[in-house]
Order: C-alpha cells, then sequence, then structure tokens
C-alpha cells in the first residue's frame, strides 16, 4: 500500500458550520485532519490565474511590439494612430495584469485570516492535531491506518467502510467540485473543494459521476 495524496476540502458539520479538513489519502482509505484549508485549497486555482496573467501579458506586450514595429515603417497619420494604439495597449496590458493580481493577493489574504481563526479555535477547544506520543519523527507512512494512528485528533475512514462515492463536477452555480460518500453503516460523508484533485484522489473509492 502507499499514499496517493491529498487535498483540503470542506465538510459541512451537523450545526450548518463549515470544517475544513486535509484528507491524506492512502490506498486503504483517508484521513480526515482539522487544519487550515481555505488558503490552501485555492493554490492551483491562483497558479492558474497568475498562468493566464502572465500569458495575457505576453500576448499584450506582443500587440504593442507589433503596433510600434509598424509604426515605424509607417509615415504620416497612420503612424501616429499605430503609436497611440501601441500605447493604450501597453496601458491596459499593465493596468489588468495589476488589477487581476490585487484581486488575487486581496483574496488570499482573506482567506489566510479566516484560517488563522480556524486553527485558533481549534486549539481553544483542544481539537488542534498533534503527534501522537511515540510516533517516528522521520518515518514515511504508507496506510491510512499508519497515518492516523501517528496524529491525535484525526478520522480514519477506511476504505472497507465505503459503500459508494458520489461525485459532482462544478457548475456555473456552484464552483466546488462535491464528493458524497456513503459509509456501509449508513452514515453519510460530504466534501466540498474548488481543487479538482478531490474526485481524482477518490477515484479508486466506487466513484461515479455525475
Amino acid at each position: 500500500m502507499a499514499r496517493v495524496g491529498w487535498v483540503a476540502a470542506r465538510a459541512d458539520t451537523a450545526t450548518g458550520e463549515p470544517r475544513w479538513l486535509r484528507l491524506s489519502v492512502f490506498d486503504d482509505g483517508w484521513v480526515e485532519v482539522p487544519t487550515f484549508g481555505r488558503a490552501v485549497s485555492a493554490v492551483r486555482g491562483n497558479l492558474r490565474t497568475a498562468l493566464l496573467n502572465l500569458a495575457g501579458f505576453a500576448v499584450g506586450l506582443a500587440l504593442t511590439w507589433g503596433c510600434l514595429n509598424l509604426a515605424g515603417t509607417t509615415a504620416g497619420a497612420p503612424a501616429v494612430v499605430l503609436r497611440v494604439i501601441g500605447g493604450l495597449l501597453f496601458i491596459a496590458t499593465i493596468g489588468t495584469v495589476l488589477v487581476r493580481s490585487f484581486r488575487l493577493s486581496s483574496r488570499q489574504r482573506k482567506n489566510w485570516a479566516a484560517d488563522g481563526a480556524d486553527l485558533r479555535r481549534l486549539k481553544a477547544a483542544g481539537r488542534l492535531p498533534a503527534r501522537a506520543p511515540g510516533a517516528p519523527l522521520w518515518r514515511r507512512a504508507t496506510t491510512a491506518e499508519e497515518f492516523a494512528s501517528w496524529l491525535t485528533n484525526t478520522t480514519l475512514v477506511r476504505a472497507a467502510d465505503v459503500s459508494t462515492v458520489l461525485v459532482t463536477a462544478p457548475s456555473a452555480g456552484d464552483p466546488d467540485q462535491v464528493a458524497e460518500v456513503q459509509l456501509h453503516s449508513g452514515a453519510r460523508l460530504s466534501y466540498r473543494s474548488t481543487d479538482r484533485t478531490l474526485g481524482s484522489l477518490l477515484a479508486g473509492f466506487d466513484v461515479r459521476s455525475a
């Protein structure tokens, strides 16, 4: 057996208050680790946004260079028009990148602030995960059972206890990917995340796509 990966996800509690978890997934199941998750769940999405910003910046500079280069080979009024267009393209490119970067940074700061508040609540309630006494420091866990035994305040979900997993793809009205887990005991688990790794990590546990 081996570790498959991890993903930050949100689980709704009986009180309706969201609970952020890090799901550490192994071949034999997964472990729910209460932790900060807003900022972590947005990492891959933020990376895609940053790459799109970079691509847009490159395209804008290329168009600006093309206009100015063409203006250099043109005389009269058309040359002036091309220079103006090139200047406006450059300003629009820089402005768009700055605005999008500011929004991304602002959203991430809010996520970190909310995550910090969650961690303080967990610590005050004595539910902050910690390494169990006697747990090895440098050894890497190879099973969910082993990983759960090395940490306190975690929940182990064994693959043998899972009946079905239904994964619902994000939609225009709901950007989250949702995984609904039905256990043989009749209990239900629900996870939500903007990180689509959630569905791929649970693919080995009888996942059905909706």
